[in-house]
């Protein structure tokens, strides 16, 4: 569809037309440009010319996708994240889905980011977009929202989720790769003994302990387990060691031998002791650690 013969019709024109074109089907871009154009109308920012063409181009216009079938949405909607001028908005959209309580909706959406970010690049020295740049990009969120849970807990579940997936693994072959996955680790540490929030403890948890299996992170921040196994909460400390128990047993973590590590996480009664115990106990684990790495 041609623009209107209006003086400035660029301003009407959807960025990366081609692209949702592609992705939507040219009637559903149709519509959404209607949209736009509709609103441009209302505010008077157009020419008055343009009025009566308005319903004579989009007259015949439908929508014949289902946009609440999250199977067909989202990994359409996510390849527009490499389109700048949707960015901001769409992980916006990405993030809330994520943190939605509806078990189909974060099962799409996961799986269509995971997807995407299987096909981009790790890094990128232009303006394609890239898993470095979607890592900053939530980093970035994270560490201005770090006092807001609605936020920052989608964002550690999405970190969680590329773990689980083996995105994040890709960074860690580089210093700026292992830099980031650095600065992910503090940010889900920082101040964690003071969290109340249950869920942002449980996925910050995972995430400390997922980036360990890495050396390049293991090095610097294993004592950041005492933040899980000795936390305050004794359902954490049990959490954190069942979890722990379970990674060591399928990840690499840089030691041979694991069954001292295991013993003490399948022994030790992480949520009847008290804390100093907890301590005394997670010094152990950590110190086995740090003996072979």
């Amino acid at each position: 569809m041609k623009l209107p013969s209006v003086p400035n019709n660029q301003r009407w024109e959807l960025p990366a037309r081609t692209l949702l074109e592609e992705l939507f089907g040219r009637s559903s871009v149709n519509v959404k440009s209607k949209m736009k154009l509709s609103s441009l109308l209302d505010n008077q920012q157009s020419d008055p010319l343009a009025k009566p063409l308005l319903d004579q181009i989009f007259e015949s216009m439908d929508d014949p996708h289902d946009w609440a079938n999250g199977n067909w949405l989202f990994p359409r909607a996510v390849k527009l994240l490499g389109v700048t001028a949707y960015r901001k908005d769409l992980l916006n959209g990405i993030l809330l889905s994520i943190g939605s309580k509806t078990d189909s909706t974060q099962r799409s959406v996961s799986s269509a980011v995971v997807e995407y970010m299987k096909s981009i690049p790790t890094t990128s020295e232009g303006d394609e977009y890239s898993v470095a740049a979607f890592v900053d990009d939530l980093l970035d969120r994270a560490t201005s929202n770090i006092t807001s849970n609605a936020i920052v807990i989608p964002l550690f579940q999405t970190f969680n989720i590329l773990l689980e997936a083996e995105i994040l693994h890709r960074l860690a072959d580089d210093s700026d790769g292992c830099t980031r996955l650095q600065r992910l680790c503090a940010c889900a540490t920082k101040n964690v003994t003071k969290w109340k929030n249950v869920q942002r403890i449980n996925e910050a948890m995972k995430i400390v302990i997922g980036l360990l299996s890495f050396e390049g992170v293991r090095k610097e921040n294993i004592e950041s387990l005492h933040n899980f196994l000795a936390h305050p909460f004794p359902k954490t400390r049990y959490g954190a060691a069942e979890y722990l128990y379970l990674q060591v047993e399928s990840l690499d973590y840089g030691i041979e031998d694991t069954s001292e590590i295991e013993s003490i996480l399948l022994d030790t009664k992480w949520s009847t002791i008290s804390e100093s115990e907890a301590r005394e106990a997670s010094n152990r684990v950590v110190y086995l650690f740090l003996d072979v790495n």
